[in-house]
């Protein structure tokens, strides 16, 4: 396992992969990505749920600390492959995608920002789930700080009290990404702007899932989408 010191890092580090509230994410030498985070108990708690994880999760290769003191700052990863294939290869991802959801809620884990930038391939095309910044165990009763509006419900946007953290906010995203995953398409392209796209989700705003060819997918998608109805109606 690599220990790092931030300050020997720096140097080597590349473009911007990405930029979230969760930390920033670069490649680092020519193999591998870093992940970097405001807080180290931010750090230990995002390692704590990728550990519950698994074998789900992208494996950690290394820590990056800063000091003295030694605080760890945050962690690095293998660099992998996004999510790019034909059809055919898209339908054996789309099956990864429901089992792997799927398997990480039978761990009582609730991932909280699933979408495609936090969906990976590694070398044998095996799914792999990054990002756990706001993740938490079924069992908590945890309301996330952060959140990417265009994967959340009408629940989860809903006025007032901001709802706990549930697994039905995952299959919900899970719909949303695998709508764009099979399109091609950005979910409601059209808004761009935060405000305006919470509150046409709020109103009722779905994607339009007669633009998914495939019958099966398109039918879990929509299963997907209604997942709240219980909470809505």
């Amino acid at each position: 396992m690599l220990e790092l010191w931030l300050r020997d890092v720096i140097p080597d580090l590349g473009e911007v992969l990405a930029e979230s509230a969760q930390g920033l994410v670069q490649k680092y030498k020519d193999n591998l990505v870093v992940k970097l985070r405001d807080e180290p108990q931010q750090v230990q708690r995002e390692l704590k749920m990728m550990a519950a994880a698994g074998d789900l999760s992208v494996t950690v290769v290394g820590y990056v600390y800063t000091g003295p003191p030694k605080n760890l700052e945050g962690f690095v990863m293998p660099l992998l492959c996004p999510l790019s294939m034909t059809i055919q290869e898209k339908l054996d991802i789309y099956r990864q995608m429901r089992s792997a959801i799927e398997t990480l809620h039978l761990r009582g884990i609730i991932h909280g920002d699933v979408n495609l930038s936090n969906m990976l391939l590694d070398e044998r095309k095996c799914l792999k789930l990054c990002d756990f910044g706001i993740s938490s165990f079924a069992s908590e009763i945890y309301f996330p700080s952060a959140f990417t509006v265009r994967y959340c419900s009408q629940y989860r946007l809903r006025e007032g009290t901001p709802p706990k953290l549930v697994e039905e906010e995952d299959i919900y995203a899970l719909g949303i990404t695998l709508w764009e995953f099979m399109t091609g398409r950005k979910a409601f392209e059209d808004i761009d702007n935060e405000e305006e796209l919470e509150e046409a989700i709020r109103k009722g705003r779905k994607v339009d899932v007669t633009l998914v060819e495939n019958y099966e997918v398109r039918t879990y998608i929509s299963l997907c989408l209604n997942v709240f109805q219980e909470f809505e109606g």
